[in-house]
């Protein structure tokens, strides 16, 4: 389903303005439907009763309004024929006859009679012209802008509406100019220009908060989120949403506030956010229950039933999609039976009834057909229109010539026919020969066509079970797939909540920058940062591997970190936790003490910051530290060993403490950089063109340095994959 359908048979959303607002303006009519319907009663004076039978349009239930629109009219042609042009009385009823013409118009939109639409619109809009009824006008055109787009004429709807915006601007109704931006915002948005939808609705957003509409707002709000959806950009769409369904709750509006909370629900669902996409929706739901929203309570549950399957609950699954059919039949829309029926069939396969899921297969398909044929329906008209203009182009043009060659075609019309007549006879002939050998030819031909099609059938049938066996393995293979890629995406959003905050680290370094690249959705690499009463930790490290194994391995390192951290007050200097941090993992990845097992590990570099002594402290495996200052690099040398299990001796760690001066630059960082293969000659970036770059950045702010650390990463790499995680960490003195 597209994202902002609620009822797609009766999508023509007319503009529809209040008639009351400026048809009558002598009587207010704020009276209820029984208040109206005792005027009717209680007064025998035309123009009152013309008055409330218009206002009747306005308030009654949609099928009541021929009853009264029609009565209505009556009057009017009535007295139309008592008053003579001109008169105050003539312009009066003339101004009624086109607001119910107007009110039967938006009717028969809405029962999908376009054609019939666009007649009872059409002679609306030649009375208020007369009458030179601006706000009519404008009220007109936009309802026939609406109705050509339903047809898929968009070139006339676009026109009707810039007349109608013109109209709206001579006579500063701010209103009418945002009602009819947005209207020309949805043209541009269904057209896929996005580009161009989004700047009316984003000057609709700005008169709306000129004039403090805040229903209004809200509206444009939410369209500028649905652009950003169709997008792709997510964030930005659930921003303009959230601002949106806050000012629907503020003032009330349950059926936007509805409307708008699907809307989330759909970007949630983009966004593989399940759990939340859920929650929105069944919020939606619950509004459309209380407001007997049939078509809104659909659109719902069809969304609704697809998170159930997605999660695999498919008894809820199979309930809500068919509600949502059932609805979608009683209410005749194609398009959510069409979405019911699909969602159904792919419900019904997972639950092995194969009957049941061919039968909502077919109805599938039977809705596809007749929504196509609507479509082509469309297209005709489309180019019906085009091909009317090009064929009155080439009949100007070719007017005058036309007149000149009469006399020649006529002389020449004799030759012709004689000729002709010659040719006719040769074709025939020929023809009747050619007719017999091709006869001879096609019976031969049948006889080894019919031995050929005995064969061709056996393979086809071949093929099919053939292909059936392949449309049931691929599918099974798209949904592991997909259930491992949601479970790494979790593995990411776990993994990243271990990480050190940056809130946590703003407060305790001012200049720093974390370059953080993983190679894949999850990353061997990690960093650190601990503040306590020993002093400001921070740690880059790169664990043995890549994407999920590393991934282990660096919750294990940052766990241990922590609790070394927080259980172990007696150890305070770097060389002391590489030590422990060694001890547990061996013992925590080697419990036996094999020779072949436990070999993963971790490079790093501690570092102990004390910014009042101006000293460093730091620790090193595997990976140098080093300190730019005053436009040269200082490289501290690493213990080569890991943190982790290795051959040889078990040293301890090297304890290591430096004085540090205002101004330095101090670069811890793992491998995966310096390792990374790309330039012209597709070979590694290498430490001596790393240092050289460390260089030539030092003097910037922190984060400049970070930017051009990642741009010149990425222009390396070029097309090239990215071979490791990388990880560098800066931080100024």
């Amino acid at each position: 389903m597209t994202l902002c359908s609620i009822n797609r048979k009766m999508r023509t959303k007319l503009f529809f303005i209040l008639i009351s607002y400026f048809l009558v303006p002598h009587l207010a009519f704020t009276q209820n439907i029984d208040s109206l319907k005792l005027i009717l009663k209680s007064t025998a004076h035309d123009t009152t009763l013309v008055k409330t039978y218009i206002e009747l349009t306005n308030t009654c239930e949609p099928d009541e309004i021929p009853s009264y629109a029609n009565t209505a009219l009556q009057l009017c042609e009535l007295n139309l024929k008592k008053t003579q042009p001109g008169q105050s009385l003539h312009t009066f009823y003339l101004r009624h006859q086109a607001a119910a013409l107007n009110n039967l118009g938006f009717l028969a939109a809405e029962k999908g009679n376009p054609q019939k639409a666009l007649d009872y619109h059409l002679k609306g809009l030649k009375i208020r012209e007369e009458i030179k009824d601006k706000i009519g006008t404008a009220e007109s055109l936009a309802n026939l802008a609406e109705i050509y787009k339903d047809l898929g004429d968009i070139p006339k709807a676009l026109n009707c509406h810039h007349k109608s915006l013109k109209f709206f601007e001579d006579i500063h109704d701010k209103n009418g100019i945002a009602a009819v931006l947005n209207q020309i915002g949805q043209i541009y948005s269904t057209q896929g220009e996005k580009a161009r939808a989004l700047d009316c609705y984003l000057r609709s957003l700005k008169i709306a908060e000129e004039t403090k509409d805040k229903k209004a707002i809200a509206h444009s709000l939410n369209s500028i989120g649905v652009i950003y959806n169709d997008t792709d950009e997510l964030p930005k769409a659930l921003e303009y949403y959230f601002k949106s369904l806050k000012i629907k709750e503020e003032i009330k509006d349950k059926k936007g506030m509805a409307f708008t909370l699907n809307n989330i629900g759909v970007a949630y669902k983009k966004m593989q956010d399940f759990p939340k996409a859920l929650n929105y929706y069944q919020q939606s739901l619950q509004i459309r229950e209380e407001l007997r929203d049939k078509p809104g309570i659909a659109t719902s549950l069809h969304h609704i039933a697809s998170i159930m399957l997605l999660q695999g609950r498919l008894d809820l699954a199979l309930t809500a999609a068919k509600r949502s059919l059932q609805l979608a039949k009683e209410l005749g829309y194609p398009f959510e039976i069409q979405d019911a029926s699909y969602l159904l069939s792919q419900i019904y396969v997972k639950t092995g009834n194969y009957k049941d899921a061919y039968k909502m297969h077919e109805l599938y398909k039977e809705m596809s057909d007749s929504i196509i044929n609507e479509a082509n329906r469309k297209a005709i008209i489309q180019k019906s229109t085009q091909y009317a203009y090009e064929k009155k182009a080439a009949q100007d043009s070719i007017k005058a010539i036309e007149e000149k060659k009469v006399s020649q075609a006529r002389l020449a019309t004799s030759e012709a026919q004689l000729k002709q007549e010659k040719t006719w006879k040769f074709a025939l002939f020929g023809g009747l020969t050619l007719l017999i050998i091709f006869a001879a030819f096609m019976y031969s031909r049948y006889k080894v066509t019919k031995k050929q099609k005995q064969i061709i059938e056996i393979k086809e049938q071949e093929a099919l079970r053939q292909n059936e066996i392949i449309t049931a393995q691929k599918r099974l293979v798209e949904e592991k797939q997909h259930e491992i890629t949601s479970s790494i995406n979790y593995a990411k959003r776990i993994q990243r909540s271990f990480l050190s905050a940056e809130k946590y680290i703003s407060r305790h370094l001012n200049e720093y920058f974390i370059l953080y690249n993983p190679r894949d959705i999850v990353s061997g690499d990690f960093y650190w940062v601990m503040q306590n009463e020993r002093g400001l930790y921070v740690c880059a490290a790169d664990c043995t591997g890549h994407g999920i194994p590393g991934a282990f391995m660096s919750l294990i390192g940052m766990g241990i970190l922590n609790e070394i951290s927080h259980s172990k007050a007696h150890i305070e200097r770097t060389d002391e936790f590489l030590n422990e941090l060694r001890r547990i993992i061996i013992l925590a990845l080697n419990p036996e003490g094999s020779e072949e097992e436990g070999k993963d590990g971790m490079d790093m570099v501690l570092c102990r910051y004390d910014f009042q002594k101006m000293e460093l402290e730091y620790s090193a495996a595997n990976n140098s530290l080093y300190i730019a200052r005053k436009g040269e690099l200082i490289e501290c040398k690493p213990d080569k060993i890991p943190v982790g299990k290795y051959h040889g001796e078990e040293k301890p760690f090297t304890y290591n403490r430096i004085g540090i001066e205002k101004g330095d630059c101090i670069y811890t960082f793992s491998d995966g950089f310096a390792d990374q293969f790309g330039g012209p000659n597709s070979k590694k970036f290498m430490s001596k063109r790393l240092k050289e770059l460390l260089i030539s950045i030092s003097h910037l702010p922190m984060e400049e340095q970070k930017e051009k650390l990642n741009s010149s990463f990425n222009e390396w790499k070029g097309d090239l994959e990215q071979v490791d995680d990388v990880t560098v960490i800066g931080v100024k003195v």
